[in-house]
């Protein structure tokens, strides 16, 4: 198994890693010529990296070639942790929009009206977060970053 990976940048501007395995008596520039030649469109420049050269995984949406080096496109990686932030918060809007239910349904008005408001908080989340992230720079930043709503459970 070599250690070798092919690289290239798609037209949606994200960059493809290509694992090359090889066949049986095959060399490993044989192993990469054949998968690169299968793999990569035609005309498309790519490169051969060591799989030591691959950042994190966390980030792979984000991930941008420059040259020989696979970079971190800081826009791409907020809108991943965007995404990522309000799955969760729909999570969290489901299951409180539900004991709301519950509540009312069992004549708990109280505690209903208490749900109400964090269903109303939790559907701030998005605007908080927007303005959040564009104040991070750095992708250790951003992948600490909660909104200040998520420190209430659910």
């Amino acid at each position: 198994m070599t250690t070798k990976r092919i690289v290239f940048t798609r037209p949606d501007g994200g960059v493809t890693v290509i694992v090359p395995i090889p066949q049986p008596g095959e060399t490993e520039a044989q192993t990469l010529a054949r998968c690169s030649a299968r793999a990569v469109p035609a005309g498309t420049p790519f490169v051969v990296l060591d799989e030591t050269a691959l950042p994190s995984r966390r980030w792979r949406n984000a991930w941008r070639l420059s040259g020989t080096t696979i970079m971190h496109h800081l826009p791409a990686a907020k809108a991943i942790r965007r995404g990522e932030l309000l799955s969760e918060r729909d999570t969290r809007l489901a299951r409180v929009r539900h004991r709301e239910q519950e509540a009312r349904e069992d004549g708990q008005n109280a505690l209903a009206t208490q749900l109400r408001t964090r269903a109303v908080t939790l559907r701030q989340i998005e605007a908080q977060a927007d303005t959040d992230l564009t104040a991070l720079t750095d992708l250790a930043a951003l992948a600490a970053y909660r909104p200040t709503a998520f420190s209430q459970e659910d």
